[in-house]
């Protein structure tokens, strides 16, 4: 039976320490990003955007570990956040949309966006490192109600 290797692994093989990968990729500092929006209850139907806050030029954001937390009685209606993304790309960490339940207080994690945030790791750039949300919504939220954003990004390339 044959053993495959990643590049990781491959590299973690080659005797040459200028020819190692870098050591952020097996062990890079996680952090988080944590940011809270208020309802006015006055938001629009859809298209407002949401500024979530500015993750570290050189970064790359981890929507597999990302999440959106809501509480409950939000609205009348299921509101939406279908895109989490950043100036240049407006989805380019969730793939699908992110419903917070009008009813019950919810976490959800993000679906990300397979061929932007997994396969090619975005580098944050000066133009991309301000991350926000895109909403809609069928009825009006509920003012005063709170949405979290937790966004995981690994300091480094």
């Amino acid at each position: 039976m044959a053993t495959l290797k990643t590049d990781i692994s491959t590299a973690i093989d080659t005797a040459h320490v200028t020819k190692r990968v870098s050591g952020v990729l097996a062990s890079g500092s996680v952090r988080l990003l944590e940011a809270t929006y208020t309802f006015t209850g006055t938001e629009a139907t859809s298209g407002d955007v949401i500024e979530i806050g500015e993750v570290p030029t050189g970064a790359t954001v981890l929507p597999e570990l990302s999440r959106v937390v809501n509480e409950a009685a939000l609205g009348g209606s299921d509101l939406a956040l279908p895109k989490i993304g950043d100036a240049l790309d407006d989805d380019r960490y969730s793939a699908t949309s992110v419903s917070l339940h009008s009813t019950n207080a919810a976490n959800q994690a993000l679906t990300a966006n397979v061929a932007e945030g997994l396969i090619n790791r975005h580098v944050v750039t000066e133009a991309t490192k301000r991350l926000r949300a895109t909403f809609s919504r069928t009825n009006a939220p509920t003012a005063g109600k709170k949405v979290k954003f937790l966004i995981a990004f690994r300091l480094g390339a």
